[in-house]
């Protein structure tokens, strides 16, 4: 379950940073990387929760 919670709190990490990238109009592989983290996490988190 800590695992889950630390795939939470990471996740709402990366949204803030993706934000705050986009905002400041950062480069677009900035952008890239943290939007395929995301993606990862959100499947990792999504398979521990459903098991």
């Amino acid at each position: 379950m800590n695992h889950i919670n630390n795939l939470k709190d990471r996740i709402e990490e990366l949204k803030e940073q993706l934000s705050r990238s986009l905002d400041e109009g950062r480069a677009t592989y900035d952008i890239v990387d943290l939007s395929q983290e995301l993606d990862e996490l959100i499947v990792e988190y999504y398979l521990l929760n459903n098991e």
